[in-house]
């Protein structure tokens, strides 16, 4: 019979193999290639601003429950890389509007389809009813933990 700490080791396994795959350009020593990728959580941001475009920087630190400083240097990361653009508000002058740019839609989509590409390789050595089976323990797992766990669950599957 397997040990709850054998299961702990092979979910940690599990879950650092899929955080070090290459994306984006990058090869797997962590270099960045030609197309730089966002750092980690930005992908949120990027995703809020596809869904409601011409956010203030506080509108997202609200919408997404992280630090009003963590979102502007999110966004200073991403304006430097051309996914993001601030303009004036037309109402307050002092607020700056953040509007996703086409290159930032862009690297949504090419992240989006890596990712995909990625679950299909990863999830391909599995059979139809062992992907649904592991999608029903998985959530079972979830819904044991308590709320934040779940709802930061959810905020995971739009990266």
């Amino acid at each position: 019979m397997i040990q709850e700490e054998e299961l702990m080791k092979l979910v940690t396994r599990t879950a650092a193999y899929i955080r070090r795959r290459p994306r984006n350009g990058q090869e797997s020593n962590g270099e960045r290639g030609e197309h730089p990728r966002c750092a980690k959580g930005h992908g949120h941001i990027l995703d809020l601003l596809s869904e409601s475009d011409g956010m203030s920087q506080q509108e997202i630190a609200n919408r997404m429950d992280i630090r009003p400083q963590s979102v502007s240097e999110a966004i200073a990361s991403m304006e430097y890389r051309g996914f993001v653009i601030r303009r004036p508000s037309p109402d307050d002058k002092r607020v700056s509007l953040i509007f996703i740019t086409a290159a930032g839609k862009e690297h949504r989509k090419q992240v989006k389809e890596e990712r995909r590409a990625f679950a299909k390789q990863f999830f391909g050595v599995l059979s139809e009813k062992e992907k649904e089976q592991l999608a029903i323990l998985l959530e079972a797992l979830l819904q044991g933990q308590s709320e934040d766990a779940s709802a930061w669950a959810k905020k995971e599957e739009s990266i």
